[in-house]
């Protein structure tokens, strides 16, 4: 097949995938919303609508992008359940093109295809965007661009898209390390890096010089002083396992495994694109492993793993397949009773302990790749100098 031809089949591919996606998540969307966090950012996207300032006028604990990309959704569909959910759908449909592109470039269009239809009827992402209204998938989109724009060597663009994703949630920064990997020269790293800075800073920037005090309040001193609140892992493994008002020594676990997979990532040297989407994934699954919040935050990974887990060997797949759907039906039974009805702590719980016990396994598995990817570079570097020694003699 001619790379013109491969062309035109995408563009014909890409509208019925999306046709199918959008076929089976229109009832959902359609439906009620659960959760408060949909009331609570459309409060602030009304606030802005209305002229008012975000953080001055109205309290908001997240950096300032979807508040007004959902003001401008209000203003279309009106302040109703679809101009709730309508900005986290879009980004999301956006991101299974973007799985599409990723993993046509690594692999080939039928595994891309897979890939994204693996995604866009994964059972988490459909619920969290159409049910919940999550706005993780506006910040997955933007990290799916950045990567793909790094892919094109496209560096500017793509520590822009990384600054964008950054300025709806903050989690993208996570990758910035291991973007930087696939960039060469110090001083393209650098300006990768600036550019990336700068592009968060000019979003908020703005807040800063309205007021700020009320900005300070909302997205720093919150999050430092707020308790120890919500559905947690540590609860899990507390000697008295509630699901609210959990903290304990355990979260030092998150900084310091996360230390570890980027010491475990730098010291392998593979820079292909399917290894950066290798290593991106690993950094998400440890975060959310070790994060506190254990309901939707798998989001931040799901699509990366979409875009390779069906390259993988059978033997490989199976389990990986497995722990990868049952998670996400752990946390959306979780989230159902935790969110639904606030009482049935344990059916959360046990439903935790699953959730523990899959990410694991994900995790196992992704670190497994990483590792024998590592012995093997080293072996191989090992025959080389013994090569070059017996020619040596």
């Amino acid at each position: 097949m001619t790379k013109e031809e491969s062309q035109n089949r995408r563009w014909i591919i890409l509208p019925l995938l999306l046709a199918v996606i959008v076929a089976v998540r229109t009832p959902f969307f359609l439906s009620g919303v659960q959760g408060l966090d949909a009331a609570y950012h459309a409060r602030a996207a009304v606030a802005v609508l209305n002229g008012g300032l975000l953080y001055r006028d109205v309290p908001y604990v997240y950096p300032p992008l979807y508040a007004y990309t959902e003001a401008l959704a209000i203003a279309i569909f009106g302040n109703t359940l679809v101009g709730w959910k309508a900005i986290s759908q879009v980004y999301d449909l956006g991101s299974v093109v973007l799985v599409f592109f990723i993993s046509s470039r690594i692999f080939d269009q039928k595994k891309a295809f897979f890939a994204s239809l693996l995604y866009g009827l994964s059972p988490l992402p459909l619920i969290a965007t159409t049910v919940y209204a999550c706005f993780d998938s506006t910040a997955v989109f933007w990290i799916l661009a950045s990567i793909l724009l790094l892919f094109n060597k496209k560096n500017s663009l793509s520590a822009i898209a990384l600054g964008i994703g950054t300025a709806y949630k903050y989690f993208p920064l996570l990758l910035l390390p291991i973007l930087l990997m696939r960039i060469s020269g110090k001083r393209s790293r650098i300006l990768y890096i600036l550019t990336s800075i700068a592009t968060v800073a000019i979003v908020q920037f703005p807040f800063v010089l309205s007021d700020f005090p009320a900005w300070f309040n909302n997205v720093v001193l919150f999050h430092i002083e707020r308790p120890a609140f919500g559905a947690t892992i540590y609860n899990l493994l507390s000697l008295n396992p509630t699901v609210l008002d959990v903290q304990t020594p355990l979260t030092i676990l998150s900084p310091i495994s996360l230390a570890l997979i980027f010491l475990l990532i730098i010291f392998d040297g593979d820079r292909s694109e399917h290894a950066l989407l290798m290593k991106a994934a690993l950094v998400m699954v440890t975060a959310v492993f070790v994060n506190k919040v254990v309901l939707f935050y798998a989001l931040w990974f799901i699509p990366l793993i979409c875009t390779f887990i069906l390259a993988q060997r059978k033997r490989q797949l199976v389990p990986a397949f497995v722990s990868f759907v049952t998670l996400q039906v752990a946390l959306l039974i979780a989230g159902y009773f935790y969110l639904g009805t606030m009482a049935n702590n344990v059916i959360v719980l046990v439903m935790g302990y699953l959730y523990l016990l899959t990410s694991g396994l994900l995790l196992i598995w992704l670190l497994r790749e990483r590792l024998l990817s590592v012995v093997q570079q080293r072996r191989c570097k090992w025959l080389e100098n013994q090569a070059a020694l017996r020619q040596n003699r």
